[in-house]
């Protein structure tokens, strides 16, 4: 009989189940013993039964170690498995297909690379409030990580969360700035998106509802001091290029 079942069902503050137990397993361990130890005397077995419960508990225990190791493994090679076959299908561009594969990766805990990727699918399938919640957790796992920001805010602006968009660009804008390669591509696109999303502001500055929480002069600024940031961002590449341009001639 396992150990641990006896536990389980024994496991009482009542005087009654405590007695119950404590015969139960004097008598699993003298079993064990005369199995075991059939030299040793029967009297000798009776006069420890704390320090032979010890050891037959023990045992018992350690019995279901490399069990839980061995499933441990084969879960961890099963969802890395899946993972790199929901990377092959998000890559063939089956977002549906590659999705419950993805999910299985998450069978074992957290993972940020596994919600990374399913964010990315579920933009792709335009299941943007999905999208948001995933990119949500790897934020809160990396949040100086200013590409998740920027994916962010492509779902923010798909359900019309202008207010969440600009947050999200600034939050981008503020941590790019910081890497030492600034590519002039991605400046370009945060630019352009924040241009667009000002755009957008303007046409619907009458309309109380499409720009919920914040007033139209709120955003403006936001998006200006976005702008601004991105304008002095190129200034301080131009003048690193120029000054390390002359310290190699």
């Amino acid at each position: 009989m396992d150990l641990l079942l006896v536990n389980e069902v024994f496991d009482s503050s009542s005087t009654f189940f405590l007695t119950q137990k404590q015969l139960l397993i004097n008598c699993i361990s003298k079993i064990y013993l005369s199995l075991t130890f059939p030299h040793l005397n029967t009297d000798l077995q009776s006069e420890q039964p704390d320090h032979l419960n010890f050891i037959i508990m023990k045992w018992f225990v350690n019995l279901g170690f490399p069990f839980k190791n061995k499933v441990a493994v084969q879960n961890l090679e099963q969802d890395t498995a899946d993972l790199e076959k929901g990377k092959e299908l998000y890559l063939s561009s089956q977002f549906s297909e590659a999705l419950s594969y993805l999910d299985n990766a998450l069978n074992s805990g957290f993972n940020s690379t596994v919600y990374e990727l399913r964010a990315k699918c579920f933009q792709q399938l335009n299941y943007h409030y999905k999208a948001i919640d995933d990119f949500d957790k790897v934020i809160e796992d990396n949040p100086l990580e200013f590409s998740y920001y920027y994916s962010r805010a492509v779902s923010k602006n798909a359900v019309s969360d202008i207010t969440g968009q600009i947050e999200d660009l600034q939050n981008c804008i503020y941590y790019y700035k910081k890497n030492k390669n600034i590519e002039s591509r991605i400046l370009q696109n945060l630019e352009t998106d924040l241009i667009t999303a000002g755009n957008y502001i303007e046409s619907v500055k009458n309309t109380i509802t499409s720009v919920p929480n914040n007033s139209y002069l709120e955003i403006k600024n936001l998006i200006n001091e976005c702008l601004l940031q991105i304008k002095r961002i190129r200034l301080r590449t131009r003048r690193f290029k120029t000054q390390r341009f002359k310290s190699i001639s």
